[in-house]
């Protein structure tokens, strides 16, 4: 089999495109410094809370139809090259990164066979997001109801969560209050915005979100909804968000 990559939903099949290298995605480097202390053994680690970029390449090759597809290809990079896009690839089926393209270089090119080939240098962040994480749903009728979402790898997550209804939310440490709402609300918590079915809020729908909204901490993340008298809460974690490196 072929392997491939998939950038912002377009394969590289579509440019008769093939990659190799399996490792290409790399390891993220941990941000923090090493300080010293006069008289004290060994050094303090002051951590910056946060992993850089990488940046990987993948060796591609064109068969047969370099003249077209090549000048294709370059026309399509150049214009994924200001911000982050999906980017999957068969050698890392159940993940995804956010990645921007920064250069094609080290062009070979045969004329008699119309095939060439080529690095195609890239900038990802440090998350490998997980895929197909299913949704969860958690619904109070006229009582509170308690549960929990469990997040199996070590880093905290930020989820998109839809909250309908109104009553007050607990997710881990968080408190939201939810005023009377007619619609549903979306928190995307990794673009730290929320907005309703109109694309955004009315003041006053909800307090308590904090400034950097919600975490799911690795482990159990305790849920608790209390829905106003006599009404539903429901809310879903539409995409959990969770990552590694």
């Amino acid at each position: 089999m072929n392997n491939y990559f998939i950038f912002d939903g377009v394969l590289s099949n579509h440019f008769n495109i093939v990659i190799s290298g399996e490792s290409t995605w790399g390891a993220p480097e941990f941000d923090g410094e090493n300080v010293s202390i006069p008289g004290r053994n060994g050094d303090l680690v002051k951590s910056n809370k946060r992993y850089k970029n990488v940046e990987f390449e993948y060796p591609c090759a064109i068969l047969d139809t370099w003249k077209t597809d090549f000048d294709a290809f370059k026309a399509f990079a150049a214009t994924h090259m200001s911000t982050y896009f999906r980017l999957e690839d068969t050698y890392h089926p159940g993940q995804f990164i956010m990645a921007k393209i920064k250069t094609i270089d080290s062009i070979s090119y045969d004329d008699y066979n119309e095939s060439g080939t080529f690095n195609l240098k890239l900038d990802r962040k440090p998350q490998r997001f997980l895929k197909d994480i299913p949704s969860r749903v958690y619904t109070a009728v006229n009582q509170k109801y308690e549960g929990t979402f469990y997040n199996h790898t070590n880093f905290e997550a930020l989820p998109i969560v839809k909250i309908e209804g109104y009553g007050v939310v607990n997710i881990g440490k968080y408190t939201i209050n939810i005023a009377k709402h007619t619609g549903a609300i979306t928190i995307d918590c990794n673009k730290m915005n929320a907005y309703d079915e109109k694309g955004s809020l009315e003041a006053n729908t909800y307090t308590g979100l904090p400034t950097g909204f919600i975490f799911l901490e690795p482990g159990d993340n305790k849920i608790t909804l209390t829905p106003a008298s006599g009404t539903t809460l429901k809310m879903t974690i539409v995409d959990p968000g969770l990552w590694t490196v």
